[in-house]
């Protein structure tokens, strides 16, 4: 939806109390909450271009300065815009969504400015909370890894200064923030991995999380160094076999890592914070998105992880303990960039490796191969560990794989008992594997259940339909998901 030109300024008379440095009367205040109202309700029916009306009224006012004193404080109009955004990021975390997820589900169904609006709102909420004694290490790690960080002085019009950046006018803004709220409103309730920062007060699991990160903060780096410096190495390489190896032997280190903290949380059982698993959601992008949840998924497997991709929302949820959901995100990382290096020089082959569905070919015959060579390495580590520790190190082998699944189930109970199909292999072009397993499971696409809604008929734009589509979403359920085991 575009912002039309707004008409010349001569032809919107300043009303009462609309110059910069004078408050508002109330009249006039109620005016544009009143525009403000009629505006939001017209795109959260799908109709918003009926709302250009509203739109540019609230932009003239904004662009009088409506209630701003000293001409340095936000006016009217940017302050509620603010006002707004804010109560609706808070309102998300409340319904499971973490920082992350915002920027990947905005991206996914907008666009980059209306990422850069909601992590800007992201940042704005966020200083309720980060000064806060008690805060969970996970959630700040995700505001630092989507920019949610404050450039800006609250008491200023920020939002003026982003449009500029943005390259929009005032009204093109504005139609940008509706969108984004109209969006997060609408954003469905998911499964709670994490404890919000509204109960970040009374939650027994964030003092479990805060005491086990104090705990192995200071250990856990450097075995992640040593596999970031072998993932470098596999990335910069121009030869497939090195990087396979090179990706095998991190993998090998990360096995032996794992069964390390295994038995180190074994033995200080009682005496400190008990280990527990925990969750994380890792973006999976579009295009060949269903080739990359595969890969995902062998990448879990190989870590003794387990997986439920949720299509719709563009992420994987991968259930494991911190330590080796750190390092399956690191190696899902570095193999993306490994497979679209491959993917660029096989490109050099012909047109038909430049197609689609070769490159969804590749990408899935690329996870079954590195997904073997890295079971192949995490076994290798694993027996060499048992033949050193002996049966109780099974044991807590055991206990530990129990434990994930059990939060696996727990949240997703109708998914417990369901795997996925693998791939079918087959004779391809370049020994790559055919993807049968991606035609077989086309059908594998978000059913939504639909609720009544007046403003259906209304709907035109594709924004409005991606916004009917996620009101439609009760609970993330068994037909929306791929579990892997």
């Amino acid at each position: 939806m575009r912002a039309g030109k707004q008409p010349p300024k001569d032809s919107r008379p300043n009303p009462q109390g609309a110059g910069p440095g004078v408050r508002p009367t109330p009249d006039l205040a109620r005016r544009i909450e009143h525009h403000f109202d009629a505006a939001l309700a017209r795109f959260d029916v799908g109709d918003g271009s009926k709302a250009r009306h509203h739109v540019e009224e609230l932009a003239s006012w904004w662009e009088w300065g409506v209630g701003r004193i000293d001409g340095v404080t936000p006016g009217l109009v940017p302050a509620l815009t603010c006002s707004y955004l804010c109560g609706e990021i808070g309102e998300v975390w409340a319904r499971g969504w973490q920082p992350a997820d915002i920027s990947r589900v905005v991206g996914r169904h907008l666009g980059p400015k209306h990422v850069r609006v909601a992590v800007d709102a992201i940042a704005e909420e966020a200083e309720t909370y980060r000064s806060r004694h008690r805060t969970l290490p996970t959630w700040l790690d995700q505001l630092d890894e989507v920019g949610a960080v404050l450039r800006w002085d609250p008491q200023t019009d920020h939002l003026a200064r982003t449009a500029q950046e943005l390259n929009v006018d005032l009204a093109g803004f504005l139609l940008v923030a509706f969108e984004v709220l109209v969006m997060l409103h609408h954003l469905p309730t998911i499964s709670i991995l994490a404890p919000p920062p509204s109960a970040w007060d009374r939650s027994a699991a964030l003092d479990l999380a805060v005491t086990w990160r104090s705990q192995t903060g200071s250990g856990e780096s450097r075995p992640l160094e040593r596999i970031r410096a072998l993932l470098a190495k596999a990335e910069s390489t121009e030869f497939d076999e090195e990087a396979e190896a090179l990706t095998a032997k991190a993998q090998e280190l990360m096995t032996r890592h794992s069964i390390d903290a295994a038995l180190l949380a074994a033995h200080a059982a009682g005496r400190r914070a008990r280990e527990k698993p925990a969750a994380r959601r890792i973006g999976v992008g579009v295009p060949y998105a269903q080739a990359k949840a595969f890969l995902l998924a062998q990448i879990a497997e190989a870590a003794t992880c387990r997986v439920v991709w949720s299509k719709s929302f563009g992420f994987s949820t991968v259930f494991g303990f911190e330590g080796e959901l750190a390092s399956v995100e690191l190696l899902y990382t570095s193999l993306l960039l490994q497979a679209r290096t491959t993917m660029v020089r096989s490109a050099e082959l012909g047109r038909r490796a430049k197609g689609r569905s070769f490159r969804q070919s590749f990408l899935v015959g690329f996870a079954s191969r590195i997904g073997l060579r890295l079971k192949e390495s995490a076994d290798v580590a694993t027996s060499d560990a048992i033949r050193e520790h002996g049966g109780r190190l099974l044991l807590v082998l055991a206990d530990r794989s129990r434990a994930v699944d059990e939060l696996r189930n727990e949240t997703f109970p109708d998914s417990k008992g369901l795997n996925s199909p693998r791939p079918t292999p087959r004779a391809g072009p370049l020994g790559r594997w055919l993807p049968n397993w991606l035609t077989s499971h086309a059908d594998q696409s978000l059913r939504t259940r639909r609720q009544p809604d007046r403003g259906a008929t209304q709907i035109q734009s594709s924004f409005a339909l991606r916004c009917a589509a996620l009101r439609g979403v009760e609970q993330v359920s068994v037909c929306e998901l791929t579990v892997w085991r």
